[in-house]
């Protein structure tokens, strides 16, 4: 299993590696591969965590006083190559951006169809929207700044 970077993959259901939430149908996007047994992946999330009468138009979310920095995905906006749009208004939380163990994954989720699909790879300049915005966030982990700095579509 080796996604190029901006793949959007469904998890049917994605098992959280803290072991403290239970399992739930999820979409992972990879952002960046780090060797042979990384990838840094965000979990997007349809929780809308933006404080109220903030606008929340499709793209990047920088609110530092209230430790908010988001991407967001707009409902129904068209976001990958083949023209696929998430069906809810859909956030990536920089400070939610994690790596996951491949081999994990090829183990867990085995066949694509059944356990994932493929969703669609993000439209060139969509990912370098996400990629700027991580950059530029205060939540993003020091040690993925490097490594999202280096990566290319």
């Amino acid at each position: 299993m080796n996604f190029p970077v901006g793949t959007i993959v469904y998890f049917t259901p994605f098992y959280f590696p803290n072991g403290k939430s239970a399992p739930k149908n999820k979409y992972l996007i990879v952002l960046a591969h780090k060797d042979k047994d990384w990838l840094v992946a965000s979990l997007p999330s349809s929780v809308d965590h933006v404080p109220n009468g903030v606008s929340q138009d499709h793209g990047c979310l920088s609110l530092p006083k209230a430790m908010v920095y988001a991407y967001i995905f707009e409902q129904g906006r068209p976001v990958t190559k083949e023209g696929w749009s998430f069906p809810l208004t859909t956030y990536i939380y920089t400070s939610w951006i994690e790596a996951f163990d491949k081999r994990i994954f090829t183990e867990v989720y085995s066949v694509e169809g059944v356990d994932y699909k493929v969703i669609g790879r993000l439209i060139e300049s969509e990912y370098q929207a996400v990629l700027n915005c991580a950059l530029t966030s205060g939540a993003l982990k020091g040690r993925y700044r490097k490594l999202l700095q280096q990566t290319k579509y």
